[in-house]
């Protein structure tokens, strides 16, 4: 994302430890991260000195988001957001049609897109 939160073309693969996405987002040099092509749609947040873990199923889902706000030390956060489309972009126009992923669908048609959220160690 650039500094006006629009998506870069700017992409690279990212390797795992262990099966594991290295945390905070910073060792990237990044506050957002947007996944795609994932091989399984479920993610586990968690760490070593905790026994919580929230689960996040998203089948329905093309991409996932990643992001946080590094500069803001005294609310440490990681959003986790499943996404079905892309948000605005730096490689196309703002119109709907030119969106990545977007979904068209005919007047009075609906779609319902669903994922589970397992929070364990409670």
């Amino acid at each position: 994302m650039d500094k006006h939160n629009f998506l870069t073309e700017s992409s690279r693969p990212f390797s795992l430890e262990d099966d594991r996405l290295p945390m905070p987002l910073s060792v990237f040099g990044l506050d957002t991260v947007v996944l795609q092509n994932l091989p399984v749609r479920r993610v586990t947040l968690g760490n070593r000195r905790n026994p919580i873990r929230l689960t996040l199923a998203f089948d329905d889902f093309d991409y996932l988001g990643l992001w946080t706000k590094p500069m803001m030390p005294s609310a440490p956060y990681v959003c986790i957001e499943p996404w079905s489309t892309l948000p605005e972009c730096t490689f196309t126009d703002s119109a709907l049609e030119h969106k990545p992923s977007i979904r068209a669908l005919a007047p009075g048609q609906a779609e319902i897109l669903t994922y589970q959220t397992i929070v364990e160690g409670i």
